[in-house]
This record gives C-alpha cells, sequence and structure tokens, in this order.
C-alpha cells in the first residue's frame, strides 16, 4: 500500500507494506526519463533515513537536477538499494529504488 499521495507532483512514493521507495509511473510520464539517480554518498546500506532527508539527486539531460527526498512515511534502515535501475521504463513501470529492513 503507497501511502504517499500518487500523482505527477512527487518522483517517489513509499509502500509501507513492503517497506520499499519506488518511483511514481505517473510522475515520469510528464516529465520524461531521466539520465540517472545519484545518490548522496552517505546513503548506502545500513544508513539510517528519517523524513525529507535528501538521498540524491534526479539527473535530467535538459534540466537542472532534482532533489530526491525521502517522504514522510519513510522511515528506517535501509536494507537494499537498487543498483540496476532501469530508467527506460520509469514512465511504464513503478520501480523500486530502496528497500528498508524490517522495524
Amino acid at each position: 500500500m503507497l501511502e504517499t499521495p500518487i500523482s505527477a507532483t512527487f518522483p517517489v512514493a513509499y509502500d509501507v507494506l513492503n517497506r520499499e521507495l519506488r518511483t511514481v509511473r505517473q510522475y515520469f510520464i510528464v516529465r520524461g526519463i531521466p539520465e540517472q539517480i545519484q545518490w548522496e554518498t552517505d546513503i548506502v546500506e545500513g544508513t539510517c533515513i528519517e523524513p525529507g532527508r535528501l538521498l540524491g539527486h534526479i539527473i535530467w539531460a535538459s534540466a537542472p537536477a532534482e532533489d530526491l527526498r525521502a517522504p514522510a512515511e519513510c522511515v528506517g534502515r535501509i536494507e537494499w538499494i537498487n543498483g540496476r535501475i532501469p530508467y527506460e521504463v520509469m514512465h511504464r513501470r513503478s520501480i523500486p529504488l530502496l528497500r528498508l529492513a524490517q522495524s
């Protein structure tokens, strides 16, 4: 169950049931396909994150980089980070970016 409102306003939403931070398909339909997501250097497996924390940046080919922040309900320790993000399909399906450990 995604807790963050699903709209073209937010690039990511937190799936509470699966403890995953996922891309929002509608956002990338509107914005297009990014070049990459560049994680902050301290965002690694084992890092504790809290709402509003800067996780990284969405890098666009033809626009300034955009901050990627943890949504309000995304709190915990990172268990897994997706190292193989399929950017070319972000407008077709939601992609898990990271998973938090069970608390």
